[in-house]
């Protein structure tokens, strides 16, 4: 195996909705600092945060981080938070991650629902090699294998 260079960079963008949540949403600037303290917690890097609302109680809470971001987007009047989570690192943190955030905004696990798609992500990562080995499972064979080769 050559591990010299980084021929590809994915990315996995976990979408999680939390709904029946009872932590204060109308609070955004409360709820940024929970957010981030449960990031920091899990061993994620914050880089930076934004928060933008809207004149109905709704928020964005956006959290750059070194492994990708996270977006929050309360509705405040139905008790719900949608999250994107967004890694191009550290792939292997974002179940714990997922875990905390709903555990944060006080949503219940019956009350929430996630999935997963493959997306891109970012080159140069200090970490890419040890994603790589984390990553899926390993190849066995090449897709160019006919049915005599196998």
């Amino acid at each position: 195996d050559d591990w010299s260079t980084q021929e590809g960079s994915p990315g996995i963008l976990l979408i999680l909705e939390a709904e029946n949540t009872s932590v204060n949403l109308e609070d955004v600037d409360a709820l940024k600092d929970i957010l981030t303290g449960v990031l920091d917690e899990e061993g994620l890097t914050v880089v930076s945060t934004e928060v933008a609302q809207s004149v109905d109680s709704r928020a964005f809470v956006s959290i750059i981080l070194q492994e990708g971001y996270v977006v929050a987007r309360t509705v405040p009047e139905h008790n719900y938070v949608g999250f994107d989570i967004h890694f191009w690192s550290s792939f292997h943190k974002q179940e714990g991650v997922k875990v905390s955030l709903l555990a944060a905004v006080k949503g219940e696990r019956k009350a929430s629902s996630s999935f997963r798609i493959i997306a891109g992500g970012m080159f140069g990562k200090s970490t890419w090699k040890d994603d790589e080995k984390r990553r899926g499972p390993g190849s066995t064979e090449g897709c160019d294998a006919t049915v005599d080769d196998v």
